[in-house]
C-alpha cells in the first residue's frame, strides 16, 4: 500500500516509525521542536526541501483524500491539532483565538517564525486534498490575524498558497483552480 495511504489509514508509521495516533497525541512542546512530521499530516505535489524522506502527494492520492471520507476525517483532526497549537480554536462559523489568548502573545504572529511556514503548507495541502472550505478558511483567518503583525512578504504566501496546484483530472467534481477570497493588495 502507498505510505501515505497507509499512514492516514492507520496502517503504516511514517519515516521515523510514528503513527498518526502518537502525533495526534504529541504534546505542544513536541509539535513545537519538531519539524519532520508536517509534511505528513499535510503532504504537497512537491518534495519537501527540509524532509527528502516525506511523501509527495500524487494526483491519485489527491483522488483519494478528495472522494475517501475516512482520509478527510483524518485530515481534519490533523487541522484541529495545528489549530489547537496556533492558539486557535473553533467558533460559530469561523476559527478564533483561544479563549484568554491575545495576538500579542501568539508566537506565529511576528516578522518571521518557523510555523509560517507551517501555514502556507496547511492552506497549500488541503485544498489540494479536496478540503477546500478548510483551506481558504485557514486562508481567510491567519491574513485576517496577521495583517499588521507578519511580514507582507509572508502574507503574500499566504494569500497564494493554493495557487497553481497541478490540474486533477476533469472527470472529478472540484476544481483544483480556487481563487482567493482576497486580492493581491487586500491587506
Amino acid at each position: 500500500m502507498d505510505p501515505l495511504i497507509a499512514f492516514y489509514r492507520h496502517q503504516a508509521p511514517d519515516h521515523r516509525g510514528r503513527w498518526l495516533q502518537q502525533i495526534w497525541q504529541a504534546s505542544p512542546g513536541w509539535l513545537e521542536q519538531t519539524h519532520d512530521y508536517i509534511q505528513w499530516l499535510f503532504p504537497l505535489p512537491e518534495p519537501s526541501r527540509i524532509n527528502p524522506l516525506a511523501p509527495v502527494l500524487t494526483t491519485e492520492q489527491r483522488l483519494l483524500f478528495a472522494r475517501d471520507p475516512g482520509l478527510q476525517q483524518g485530515v481534519r483532526r490533523s487541522l484541529q491539532l495545528m489549530l489547537t497549537q496556533l492558539g486557535l480554536v473553533t467558533g460559530s462559523e469561523e476559527w478564533i483565538l483561544q479563549p484568554g489568548l491575545s495576538a500579542e502573545r501568539l508566537s506565529w504572529l511576528t516578522t518571521s517564525n518557523h510555523n509560517q511556514l507551517r501555514i502556507s503548507r496547511m492552506i497549500r495541502s488541503l485544498v489540494a486534498c479536496g478540503l477546500l472550505h478548510e483551506g481558504l478558511q485557514l486562508q481567510q483567518q491567519v491574513l485576517l490575524l496577521g495583517q499588521y503583525r507578519v511580514n507582507p512578504v509572508t502574507l503574500e504566501y499566504w494569500r497564494h498558497a493554493h495557487e497553481q496546484l497541478p490540474p486533477l483530472p476533469a472527470s472529478e467534481p472540484t476544481s483544483p483552480t480556487v481563487t482567493s477570497p482576497f486580492p493581491r493588495r487586500h491587506l
